[in-house]
């Protein structure tokens, strides 16, 4: 089962560098002739371009569970959760960060799915200096930081766990960031709740080594963004048919590291 709070990983983008080969000295050519790029999970960063004074990245999103009309009533979440990173996207190419900021360029980063939609997140040269001045990750609000991923994760649901669950809704309620997920009684059979709550123990041993463990960037973030606001993490199951409910909860001490 996969455990995570953002299911686009607003992020991802910077993952992804443009690697230093390449003889131009123009340094926007040089990232540019490294185009297309992979972005994991995503999909891959087709052009780099300067129109003026405006640094663009396009991203072309391939990953169907991602949601871009949702995700823009959501931009200054996004664009909160990716600033304390943005500037790992010129890790191999200081020369263009440096121009970035020396000609007070406009940082544009312009996302597009398949169908056409877009979606355009733009960072000012007065955010980008503030982020070279300040340690954005360590100044941001826990409970801000909590409340864009939550918005974030929303965006993109229903999202199927299963053939037969699926998660509706995330919410922050009594301490606890709450996955809400149907279980479709009629696909997964008579007594579906009664068999899911007599394997209640496995599940919860199951997803506490998952949760447990590292190096899952999901499972990473999803504890320090938790943990971070003093949170714990519960999974609350609910039969379409009978109306019956399963908690799997991991409280916040259960989930630190």
């Amino acid at each position: 089962m996969k455990h995570h709070l953002t299911i686009l990983a607003a992020a991802a983008l910077l993952t992804a560098s443009c690697s230093g080969s390449g003889n131009s000295s123009d340094p926007v050519a040089k990232a540019a002739s490294q185009c297309p790029i992979p972005v994991e999970n995503v999909g891959f960063i087709s052009s780099i371009s300067l129109n003026s004074d405006t640094l663009t990245y396009v991203c072309n999103v391939t990953d169907r569970s991602i949601n871009l009309e949702g995700l823009s009533r959501n931009t200054d979440a996004m664009k909160r959760t990716m600033m304390p990173v943005i500037t790992s996207l010129f890790d191999s190419q200081p020369d263009l960060l440096d121009k970035l900021r020396s000609e007070k360029w406009t940082l544009s980063v312009r996302y597009v799915d398949p169908q056409g939609t877009s979606l355009r997140l733009a960072f000012s040269p007065d955010e980008l200096s503030e982020q070279a001045a300040h340690a954005a990750s360590a100044t941001l609000d826990p409970e801000q930081r909590l409340a864009d991923e939550i918005a974030l994760s929303k965006s993109s649901l229903p999202a199927s766990m299963t053939d037969a669950i699926v998660i509706d809704d995330i919410c922050d309620r009594n301490g606890y960031v709450v996955f809400e997920c149907s279980v479709d009684e009629t696909a997964a059979g008579d007594g579906a709740m009664e068999n899911l709550r007599d394997s209640a123990a496995e599940i919860r041993a199951s997803m506490a080594e998952s949760l447990s463990s590292e190096g899952d960037p999901d499972v990473d973030r999803l504890v320090d963004v938790t943990t971070a606001a003093g949170r714990g993490l519960a999974y609350r199951y609910t039969g379409t048919i009978s109306g019956d409910t399963l908690t799997i909860a991991f409280s916040p001490a259960e989930l630190r590291r």
